[in-house]
């Protein structure tokens, strides 16, 4: 088990079934939604399909064009949660809006649906 999945369990988080990038919190009988999604933008992958990490039993990513401008535009957050008593800070890196709006443009764009 990698270093990632093994903190997501540790917080209580719980992969999806049907989405290797998605995992949730089920905490005392009642559940709570939290989205935890891994995205990747690989040129080597089709779009849309399911990319494996090493050492991983169960995390994975979707493989989505235009996730790396995302990637290059971030902004450093310091997030904290309450887990069995213990309160537990993390350092995570937070897209920021030129990012966000690059990334789904590009999504978009890939698809080419009329929706869009």
């Amino acid at each position: 088990m990698s270093r990632l999945e093994q903190a997501l369990s540790n917080a209580e988080f719980t992969p999806d079934p049907q989405r290797v990038w998605r995992w949730q919190s089920d905490a005392d009988g009642q559940k709570a939604v939290v989205k935890f999604e891994l995205l990747a933008d690989l040129e080597y992958a089709p779009a849309g399909s399911l990319v494996s990490f090493d050492d991983c039993k169960e995390l994975g990513a979707a493989n989505l064009r235009g996730t790396g401008f995302a990637a290059r535009d971030f902004l450093p957050r310091t997030m904290s949660a309450q887990v069995g008593g213990n309160k537990y800070y993390v350092d995570v890196k937070v897209t920021g809006l030129a990012g966000f709006l690059l990334a789904k443009i590009a999504a978009a764009y890939g698809r080419r649906k009329e929706k869009d």
